[in-house]
């Protein structure tokens, strides 16, 4: 018998998620995503309650973060 994952990385195009969102949420396994979460206010709301209520947890990640557009961003902030 295999064991279950730390956490799981989820890295595809926003509108590619639910699925796997669905999946992990279910499988209790933490996850990691990117921004956005999902293309609209309502897909991404439906994968945050997939983990919320499975009571699992789901982390987001601004992968661009470190550019120079967004770094002069939070500057101006």
């Amino acid at each position: 018998m295999g064991h279950a994952p730390d956490m799981a990385l989820v890295l595809t195009p926003p509108n590619a998620r639910q699925d796997y969102a669905a999946l992990l949420a279910t499988a209790r396994i933490p996850t990691l995503m990117e921004k956005p979460l999902e293309r609209s206010h309502a897909g991404a709301q439906a994968v945050a309650e997939l983990y919320a209520q499975a009571r699992v947890p789901l982390g987001l990640c601004f992968q661009h973060r470190t550019r120079a557009a967004a770094r002069r961003l939070k500057h101006k902030l």
